[in-house]
């Protein structure tokens, strides 16, 4: 999440992004639509729920990132 948090926070200082395990409120993603990021999720993870780092992927991509 602290990925996010800062890419969103400071978009002047980031060019990519590689969050692992990740989750936002989707409405900052707006800030980063046009960075390159690549989401990394293990579907064993049983800390932080998978389904969190789909919300943001099908968030970012149904806004053309």
């Amino acid at each position: 999440m602290g990925t996010f948090d800062f890419i969103c926070s400071y978009t002047k200082k980031f060019a990519a992004a590689i969050p692992i395990c990740c989750g936002v409120n989707v409405k900052g993603l707006k800030k980063v639509l046009k960075m390159p990021i690549r989401i990394y999720n293990g579907g064993s993870d049983n800390v932080e729920s998978l389904e969190y780092s789909r919300n943001v992927f099908i968030e970012l991509e149904a806004n053309g990132s």
